[in-house]
Order: C-alpha cells, then structure tokens, then sequence
C-alpha cells in the first residue's frame, strides 16, 4: 500500500488533505505539475487496458468487460482484406484481360470464357432473363470442376485477427513512453481533473459502435477499476510527497 511519510503537527496534516481535493479537481493551482502527472499515468494504463482487451477480441475472445466481437464473414475476410500475393495476382490478371478471375491459369480462364460464351448464347436464345449471371455461374461451376478456384474458396477461411488487418486502430490505442498522444491517430488530452484517451481513426466510431472498443461507464470492469486505482494511489503519494515537503 502506498504510504506517505508525515513531519507535521495533526493540524497542518489535516491542511494538507483538506487541500488534496481542490488540487485534483483542478481548483487549485498545480505548480509542480504533480496532479498533470498523474492524471497522466492515469491516461497511459487506461490505454494500456484498452490495447490488451482489443488483443483478446481481435483474436475471438471476451474481455473483462464481457464483450465479445461479431466475427467476420468469410466474403469481407477474402474481399475486404489483403492477401500475401493477392495484389500481384490480380495486376497479372487484369493485363491479360480478367481482372475478376485472378486465381486461375490461362487454361482454365480459357475454359471460362468458352463455358461463359456458349452458356450465354444458349440462355439469349432462350430469352432467359439475367443470362450474364448466370452464364457466369455455369462458367465457374464448369472451371471448379477443373481445379479453379474463386477469391472466395481461397481466402474466405484465411485466419485473421478482427480490427488488425492494417494496425492504424490498434496502434492508435497504443500507450506511449509520456502522457501525450503516441502518433496523430491518438487523442490523448491532460487536464487539471482528469484526463481523456482514446483514438481518432476516421472509421474508429463506426467500429466502435459494432464492436465496442472499451465498456460503456457503467459496465467497466472491477479489474479495471482495481487497476485505474492503484495507478491514482500511486499518484497521489507522489502528489503528497510533494505538498508535505
């Protein structure tokens, strides 16, 4: 437990902790810079519980808060995020003339558009209505068969981490070495009566508001409180140190 060594009478001791409140709320002058300070180490663990529980929901897990995260769909896992290799693929594919087929060799894209061609002709006859799609449909049915493979079947079971796929968020969340903003994704704000954190990645609400970054006030948990707490004890001693002197 944090302890505070006192050389006074009972009287000026109780003048100190009677000004410890205006000093924290900000209402007394902080020429020390002690309370700053410790709003500050305040801020830096809040983010630091902040990342650690992203950690655990990015990789399936509930936090101690019981939040737990939407997992993503296999289409936005193949689709929505990169892929080792992915990108030079679709570059090769897209100069020879099939940008939305870059997974499958000349001879099965061959097969495509000879299955796609004849399918196509055969429903126009007929009058069948949307006969692009499904020309398109009975084209890739045909080059699966054969070994070809979509996007989708091969990168739609890909593992991943939720909210990690570029690490802007998460690293917007990350504490620094001082109580300041770690990069300019960060907010990071001090003041005279507390202090606040978080991030201003420009998705960050949108995410926030489907896969909740931190609890809501009410529902922080007790580890958390435990935590915010011994880091404000700590501060205050340093704090009293300095008015006791």
């Amino acid at each position: 437990m944090p302890q505070v060594v006192f050389h006074g009478s009972r009287a000026q001791l109780r003048e100190v902790l009677r000004a410890l409140p205006a000093l924290l709320s900000g209402k007394a002058a902080d020429p020390t810079g002690a309370v700053r300070a410790l709003w500050g180490a305040v801020g830096l663990r809040a983010l630091g519980l902040i990342q650690e529980a992203f950690l655990v929901k990015a990789k399936g897990g509930t936090d101690a808060a019981g939040i737990t995260w939407d997992k993503l769909s296999p289409r936005y896992v193949a689709y929505g995020r990169t892929h080792p290799g992915l990108n030079s693929k679709r570059q090769q594919a897209k100069a020879k003339g099939r940008p939305g087929r870059p997974l499958l060799t000349d001879k099965q894209d061959a097969l495509w558009r000879r299955t796609y061609a004849q399918a196509l002709a055969r429903l126009a006859r007929q009058g069948h209505a949307g006969a692009k799609g499904h020309a398109a449909a009975i084209a890739w049915r045909a080059v699966k068969a054969a070994g070809g493979q979509t996007i989708l079947a091969r990168y739609g079971n890909a593992p991943y981490e939720i909210g990690r796929n570029t690490g802007v968020l998460f690293n917007s969340l990350s504490p620094g070495s001082t109580p300041a903003p770690a990069n300019k994704d960060q907010v990071f704000d001090v003041g005279p009566r507390g202090v606040t954190v978080g991030t201003n990645v420009r998705y960050a609400a949108a995410f926030h508001a489907k896969r909740p970054l931190w609890p809501d006030k009410g529902r922080v948990p007790e580890s958390w409180r435990q935590t915010l707490a011994g880091t404000l004890a700590e501060g205050i001693k340093r704090l009293l140190a300095l008015v006791v002197k």
